[in-house]
C-alpha cells in the first residue's frame, strides 16, 4: 500500500465510522493544548488539518451533554472529594471532581477510563500542591 492508498483507507474510515475521526481529531488538539496552546484554537487547527487531509468535516464528540447532578458510581471519584479541603483548595479540586463525573457520565468502564481518571487525580493533586506552595 503507498501513501495514497493509505489515505484512501483513511478517509474511507472517517467517513464511516466519525468515533474515529473524532479521536483522531482529538489527538491531535491535545499535542497543541498539552504545551500550553490554546483549546479553542487547537481544535481550529485539528479541524482544519483534519479536512484538509482526510475531508472529515464537522465532526463532534457525542454525548456532550452535561453531567448529571448524581454520577454514576466510579470507585475512583472518592479521591477527587474536595469538601474536606479549605476552601482556597477546595476551589482548585471542585473542578477536578465536576470534569471527572463528567468522565463517569460520557464514558464506559473500562481500563481506558480509569487510565483517563489516575491522570487526571495527577493533575488534580499537582493543582492543589500549586496552590499551596506557588512557584515552588
Amino acid at each position: 500500500m503507498d501513501v495514497s492508498q493509505a489515505v484512501d483507507a483513511l478517509k474511507e474510515a472517517f467517513a464511516y465510522d466519525t468515533d474515529l475521526a473524532w479521536t483522531w481529531h482529538c489527538n491531535i488538539a491535545i499535542q497543541f493544548i498539552d504545551r500550553g496552546g490554546s483549546p479553542d484554537i487547537a481544535n481550529q487547527a485539528a479541524a482544519n488539518f483534519m479536512s484538509i487531509a482526510f475531508g472529515a468535516r464537522g465532526y463532534e464528540p457525542k454525548g456532550t451533554e452535561p453531567a448529571p447532578a448524581e454520577p454514576p458510581k466510579e470507585r475512583m471519584l472518592k479521591w477527587f472529594e474536595y469538601k474536606h479541603l479549605p476552601e482556597h483548595l477546595a476551589v482548585v479540586s471542585m473542578k477536578f471532581y465536576e470534569l471527572a463525573c463528567s468522565i463517569c457520565s460520557l464514558v464506559e468502564p473500562g481500563p481506558e477510563r480509569t487510565v483517563a481518571l489516575r491522570k487526571l487525580l495527577e493533575a488534580k493533586d499537582a493543582a492543589v500542591r500549586a496552590k499551596l506552595n506557588p512557584g515552588g
